[in-house]
């Protein structure tokens, strides 16, 4: 039974020193990344998501993290090379704003939001490497 409700999910926690403060590492119209610690990320649903699917809100986006969870873990196994997904958790909004003055208007009523925590590798997104430098793909190839 998949769980769609925030209470629902386990807090996240660690052993592992998290940073005074999150780094943000990738945005786009669905989703935000922020890099926590040294080897790990949250994967969160971005203010225009929610705007979007406000009646479902948390329920619709701990269903999309759990499929987004699921797809890498099946990439992972098969060798294709993607960040490791540690689980979806209710993830303290501490882990990525503080001091809590810096909490977006949005979430200044939440304590938690659902959020994939992954393994985080420093790295470039492919957008950052030159059309010249870019290693060739598989369906590049074939293209």
């Amino acid at each position: 039974m998949i769980p769609l409700h925030l209470s629902a999910l386990p807090v996240y926690e660690t052993t592992e020193p998290m940073w005074d403060y999150a780094k943000r590492v990738g945005a786009g119209p669905k989703a935000e990344a922020f890099q926590i610690s040294d080897t790990k990320l949250v994967r969160l649903k971005s203010e225009r998501y929610y705007r979007f699917n406000f009646a479902r809100g948390d329920n619709l986006a701990i269903g999309d993290l759990i499929e987004e969870q699921r797809v890498a873990n099946q990439m992972h196994e098969a060798g294709i090379k993607v960040l490791k997904p540690d689980g979806v958790f209710r993830v303290p909004l501490s882990t990525i704003w503080k001091p809590r003055t810096l909490v977006p208007d949005w979430l200044v009523e939440r304590k938690y939001f659902p959020g994939l925590v992954m393994q985080y590798v420093n790295g470039k997104l492919l957008e950052q490497i030159p059309p010249g430098k870019r290693q060739t793909t598989l369906h590049e190839r074939v293209a």
